[in-house]
């Protein structure tokens, strides 16, 4: 940009060495996905319970799932279309619902009017540090980001023998090197053997 701007002088940063990025590997693991599901179902926080179950049960990045449209959503045919405009990638992308989300947003609609699934102050729901650092607490678990629930829904399908291809898809991912941070080698190892999908959790009516 710089060249474009007509500066022709020596690139004053040549000398630096770019930081070296530590990929990141946290995921939650069965135990600790069990006692996750059950503190959130009993987290009275709206709309961070289901915000928050809506992250983990979809895979998609928390940015989106606040900020999701009721006329986004297909409830009958299971869909949620993100436009690619909201995506890190630029590109739509279809979300499958399995059937708890499916009952989640069914509860919700019974609640919410207007444009948003998950209403805030002035349009949707933003901050989500306060109540995810509360849940987190709650659960016992610590070095938790909300980010890595994309990754323990990769490493989820992973243990449960779905491809590369199909989690890079199911996450959203244009290359496979993104879809490999997001499914450690540690949950095919040493987890997947003994992992086992959690109870599916019901929906008490919103308060």
């Amino acid at each position: 940009m710089a060249t474009d701007w007509g500066f022709e002088g020596a690139n004053p940063v040549a000398r630096f060495k770019a930081f070296k990025e530590t990929s990141r590997s946290r995921f939650l693991s069965p135990a600790e996905m069990q006692k996750f599901l059950t503190t959130l179902q009993d987290f009275r926080s709206e709309p961070w319970r289901d915000v928050f179950f809506t992250a983990l049960l979809t895979g998609a990045r928390i940015r989106n799932v606040m900020a999701m449209r009721w006329n986004e959503i297909n409830m009958e045919a299971g869909v949620w279309t993100i436009p690619g405009l909201k995506t890190k990638n630029s590109e739509e992308m279809r979300v499958p619902l399995v059937p708890e989300m499916v009952e989640l947003l069914e509860e919700r609609k019974r609640h919410c009017v207007g444009t948003w699934v998950f209403p805030g102050n002035k349009d949707h729901a933003r901050d989500y540090r306060a109540p995810w650092q509360h849940l987190c607490e709650a659960v016992g678990v610590e070095n938790l980001h909300v980010h890595d629930l994309r990754r323990s829904v990769g490493s989820w399908l992973a243990a449960g023998g779905a491809s590369m291809p199909i989690i890079g898809k199911a996450l959203g991912h244009l290359d496979a090197k993104s879809t490999r941070r997001f499914t450690p080698a540690l949950t095919l190892t040493r987890y997947a053997p003994h992992w086992r999908t959690p109870q599916a959790p019901c929906w008490p009516p919103l308060e």
